[in-house]
């Protein structure tokens, strides 16, 4: 292992040994002893495992539950051992997995810093010197002398998590602990992190947050099914992380035919009302699907460009916009013929598009490239390109020119001058926003903010945030029926419709549609939602009126040609 390397990982097999009797007493010990039959089987964990982690790098491992991060975390903390390979690690370990573990809930909080500090290596006057800024790191200071029996789950937490951040570590290793106390202790923990990394300490991080993990480290590995799916730049990683989700109901289990038609990945969706046709954005099957407004029916696909991932329609010129996310384009489709028209190059995985159809503006936002491209739709050439931090879901106020975009690692929504080009400010709002829609009579903006399960409301006049909507899970994309004003959010969480008054901000009621709900549209001329769901490969047609399900239009390759 080279000076420059904090852990190596080489070739690491994990297995855990499952039993399939009981022994009750000493003499079923015995006899088992002298019973060849097997009644255990070993279960793979970890399989053939390797990587290095430099020093001073911040390294994120993530996976599914049950892909072996935690195991993972415990091996390079020492607290278990492999069953083959090697694992060698240069520098002091402090492992922050079980947050708390060694607390008595009858003593206060201070005597349980004395202690907890003890065990962390402390002698007791250095963590009695340490006190205070725990206590204060905390937010405690007022229940420093309250016994810990009387601290809520977050409490407890917090001051566990601040007594571990006393410690100066060479490598810390964390499992899910920036989940810990509300918002601003959050940004606290996050400082606390950066400040390590600057001292050239190495932190490897396990969290189900993908946002913190492309904003904190700089490299992360992908354990898929306890292997290595994928380990590099921590953009990437996440990214092959979201293309493996997003195609995993077509992975099995299904007989042959219906595993042909369950591969389209449904995404997003645009409506063009004054031809009452819905336009579906299939991630997986690199094509668009035509819906009839009138039938509710599956008419027509339409290939366009790899990862086809968002979708917007220009009602004036009637031309269909599509953002292919793994090739780097907009496909330009007509929407009289179907036919595609041209394949507009921009920056790197666009993953959000709108249109102002009164300058015939489109605008592109590229994750990879950290960028927003600005396309003329008279020439279909790019006008500008606008840095902008990991741009995801935008829309745009067409009466006052003003571009809205999701940022969700920077947990911000950014905004622009439309006539300019030019950043005006960014608004801060809640974790990981992917979807944001404004109201253009009331000059609101509605963004859902998937990893803190609440949407922020925006007012378009001040550029201040008014209020965060909770009581959502997974909330991704939003439509905002502006005659009603009425606010309609997608909940991939619940598999489930929210329904937000504008006028109060409150959720009215959730209706449960199909199997991981996210892009959805509002045709305001039949009162009628349309919902990509991703997970079965359907969209619900809802009725808002009458609150139901009016019908499940199934998403698949084989389709007839359009009907005249």
């Amino acid at each position: 292992m080279t000076s420059d390397i904090a852990i190596d990982v080489q070739n690491v097999y994990k297995n855990f040994r499952i039993y399939h009797e009981k022994r009750n007493s000493i003499y079923d010990q015995v006899s088992s002893t002298f019973n060849r039959k097997k009644h255990f089987e070993d279960f793979p964990i970890l399989q053939d495992i390797s990587f290095q982690i430099k020093k001073g790098e911040m390294f994120g491992i993530i996976g599914l539950n049950g892909s072996g991060k935690t195991t993972l975390l415990r091996l390079l903390a020492g607290i278990m051992r492999p069953n083959s390979g090697k694992i060698e690690t240069r520098g002091k370990i402090v492992p922050l997995i079980a947050l708390g573990t060694g607390f008595s809930p009858e003593l206060t909080a201070r005597d349980n810093i004395i202690l907890n500090g003890m065990i962390l290596g402390f002698t007791k006057k250095d963590i009695i010197g340490k006190i205070d800024a725990i206590i204060g790191f905390a937010e405690l200071e007022k229940f420093v002398d309250i016994k810990l029996k009387n601290f809520s789950t977050g409490m407890h937490a917090r001051l566990a998590f601040s007594i571990a951040m006393q410690v100066d570590p060479d490598i810390l290793i964390v499992d899910e602990v920036l989940s810990v106390g509300d918002v601003p202790f959050q940004e606290k923990s996050f400082n606390a992190f950066m400040s390590f990394k600057k001292k050239g300490k190495t932190i490897v991080f396990v969290t189900h947050n993908l946002s913190q993990i492309t904003r904190l480290c700089d490299r992360a590995i992908f354990l898929n099914k306890g292997k290595i799916q994928k380990v590099g730049n921590a953009n990437e990683v996440v990214n092959e992380f979201y293309k493996i989700i997003e195609n995993k109901d077509n992975e099995t289990k299904l007989d042959t035919q219906e595993h042909t038609l369950r591969k389209c990945s449904p995404t997003c969706i645009a409506i063009n009302p004054d031809t009452n046709l819905i336009y579906v954005a299939n991630g997986t099957s690199n094509n668009i699907s035509v819906i009839e407004g009138y039938t509710n029916k599956l008419v027509e696909n339409i290939s366009v460009g790899n990862g086809a991932r968002d979708i917007c329609v220009n009602t004036k010129t009637n031309l269909i916009y599509v953002a292919n996310r793994d090739s780097n384009s907009v496909s330009v489709i007509d929407g009289t013929t179907h036919s595609l028209i041209t394949n507009i190059p921009v920056g790197n995985a666009p993953r959000g598009i709108t249109v102002n159809e009164k300058t015939n503006l489109i605008y592109v936002a590229n994750r990879d490239s950290v960028s927003l491209s600005v396309i003329d739709g008279n020439t279909n050439r790019v006008l500008n390109n606008i840095i902008i931090a990991d741009p995801q879901g935008i829309c745009v106020n067409y009466k006052t020119d003003l571009i809205y975009v999701a940022s969700s690692s920077a947990n911000m929504v950014s905004i622009i001058d439309g006539k300019t080009n030019q950043m005006i400010t960014n608004v801060k709002v809640g974790n990981f926003p992917i979807g944001v829609a404004v109201n253009t009579k009331t000059n609101l903006i509605y963004v859902a903010n998937r990893d803190s399960n609440s949407v922020s409301v925006i007012d378009g006049n001040t550029n201040t945030l008014l209020t965060t909507i909770e009581s959502l899970i997974g909330p991704h994309y939003i439509a905002v029926d502006e005659n009603d004003n009425k606010i309609y959010v997608t909940n991939s969480g619940t598999n489930s419709l929210s329904k937000i008054d504008g006028l109060t901000n409150k959720v009215t009621y959730d209706l449960t549609v199909g199997n991981y709900p996210v892009g959805i549209s509002i045709n305001p001329k039949t009162g009628l939602i349309y919902i990509a769901n991703q997970g079965d490969d359907s969209v619900s047609v809802v009725n808002i009126t009458t609150r139901k399900v009016l019908n499940a239009v199934k998403i698949t390759y084989n389709v007839l040609s359009r009907s005249n």
